[in-house]
This record gives C-alpha cells, sequence and structure tokens, in this order.
C-alpha cells in the first residue's frame, strides 16, 4: 500500500489468481490485478481497475527475460516515488516474467 499524496488517498495493487480452477503455475505467468482506492485504510476501498478473470498485463516476455508469457508476478507496488503531482498519472512495478515490469498507470 502506498500513500498518494496528489490524491491524498491510499492505494493498493494486488496480485491475484483469475483462474484459480485452471491448473497453471499461479501468479508468476498468470496472475491478474486489481488497483484500490482508498481514504482510511480501514476502507471502504474502491477499485479503479481490475483485470477480472483474465491475466494481466500478458504478452510475452523481452528477449532479455527470456520467451515466456507472464503475469503480475508475484508482487506488483505503487512507489509514491514514481506518482504525478497530482496523483493521476503512476507508475507500478511488478515482478511479472521474473523480470522488472513496469507499466504507466492513469486514473480518470
Amino acid at each position: 500500500m502506498s500513500w498518494n499524496p496528489g490524491l491524498r488517498k491510499f492505494m493498493l495493487s494486488l496480485v491475484h489468481d483469475p483462474t484459480p480452477a485452471a491448473p497453471d503455475a499461479g501468479t508468476r505467468f498468470f496472475g491478474g490485478l486489481t488497483v484500490l482506492l482508498v481514504n482510511n485504510p480501514w476502507g471502504p476501498w474502491e477499485t479503479v481497475f481490475s483485470s477480472g478473470s483474465r491475466r494481466w498485463p500478458g504478452g510475452p516476455s523481452t528477449a532479455t527475460c527470456g520467451d515466456t508469457q507472464w503475469g503480475s508476478g508475484e508482487r506488483a507496488d505503487i512507489p509514491t516515488k514514481y506518482m504525478s503531482a497530482v496523483g493521476k498519472a503512476f507508475y507500478l512495478f511488478s515482478s511479472g516474467g521474473d523480470c522488472l515490469s513496469i507499466a504507466r498507470g492513469v486514473l480518470p
């Protein structure tokens, strides 16, 4: 969980298994992602992004990381250092495909 000073809210990114009944490798390569906002850590939480029953972000890794299809990895974080001054734009860092994966996010 990270404090977003521009929005004056907390942001939380959660990695989850979008298909728990499927025999896959779990979140490392098949993980889904949810991003939540909240005024107070005890809630109520607002979902600002969810990959739902799909993996996120999907797609092939770079040649450096090997030829894998990657999910969100074991962990995803939104560091305060990489948020815009108004809090609407940010960078999400994850371990998808066993590499440092960076995605830019923009809130409406």
